[in-house]
């Protein structure tokens, strides 16, 4: 045998050695050492996917609700969590809390009231009294309110006493049970399903005049109309356009830009028949370059 014969296989012997002893090695490791290595991979992997910006990790999820209690008292709430806190969050985090960050109460507020979104501010529209979880409309003492109440998200504009829910200047043409409220182009809009006094169940403030303008009945709410309010109500916003639909009703538009400002049949959706889904739905565009007359819609359906 020669020595290059040699050398080669004793290389080949303790490649082998080496081999055979990395295996014994991972064969001892213990599991739970695999199991964290394995969930610092895997945060390191959430941690590089969710990296925000400054300017995403100041931003806050709101979420506003109605308390009930008992007698005539109601309280407007507001709270928040940030929005790096709970992207970042895992299963095992169990100190994330929402806090409070707005609230009103007392015996005058009404219940029953719409609740949206407006430029940075969150607004809590109308509504009646008394009120409850269940309210009931053949109560002979039952006052309906046209007041509109906002609490300021942002900073910079919040007065001193930041968690104060304060009154906004214009009330509402007409009272309205928990009307649906929408910012589209600056103005707030305010549509009730449910008709509660005289007309307009529709309604806009614009905030260059500083007060609420009546604008076109919906067609199921028509007199002596084709189609009869009834089901639920099912709606979306995308750009300057509404368009809404209910049980016994197609999907009808009412384009915000449009200068005659009436609500037209939308006869190339859902087969000339309503939405497919109730209340509203999340209308999102399609990233740039896209087909811009395309767009994401996420809903729910069945409940």
């Amino acid at each position: 045998m020669s020595p290059k014969t040699s050398l080669n296989l004793a290389n080949r012997a303790s490649d082998g050695e080496d081999e055979r002893r990395h295996r014994l090695r991972r064969c001892r490791e213990p599991p739970h050492h695999k199991a964290d290595k394995h969930r610092r991979s895997k945060k390191k992997k959430r941690s590089e996917k969710l990296k925000l910006n400054e300017e995403e990790a100041n931003k806050s999820l709101y979420i506003c609700h109605i308390e009930h209690h008992p007698g005539r008292w109601v309280a407007y709430v507001v709270r928040a969590i940030n929005l790096s806190d709970l992207l970042l969050s895992s299963e095992a985090d169990d100190g994330l809390q929402l806090r409070q960050v707005g609230y009103k109460a007392g015996d005058e507020l009404p219940g029953s009231v719409g609740c949206g979104v407006w430029g940075s501010r969150i607004v809590f529209a109308a509504g009646m009294k008394p009120c409850g979880r269940m309210p009931s409309f053949d109560r002979p003492d039952i006052v309906w309110h046209r007041d509109v109440y906002a609490f300021e998200t942002d900073p910079n504009k919040q007065p001193r006493d930041n968690s104060r829910i304060t009154k906004m200047g214009g009330t509402l043409v007409e009272a309205k049970f928990r009307p649906l409220m929408e910012e589209v182009g600056g103005k707030l809009y305010a549509l009730s399903y449910r008709l509660v006094a005289d007309p307009p169940s529709f309604e806009v403030f614009d905030p260059k005049v500083g007060g609420w303008a009546p604008l076109p009945q919906p067609p199921f709410f028509k007199r002596h109309g084709q189609y009869n309010r009834g089901g639920f109500l099912s709606y979306a916003v995308t750009g300057t356009k509404m368009f809404v639909s209910q049980e016994r009703c197609p999907v009808f538009c009412f384009d915000v830009a449009h200068p005659d400002r009436e609500w037209r049949l939308v006869s190339s959706m859902c087969q000339r028949g309503p939405f497919p889904f109730k209340n509203k739905a999340l209308v999102l565009d399609l990233p740039a370059g896209a087909d811009d007359k395309k767009k994401i819609m996420f809903l729910v359906v069945g409940i």
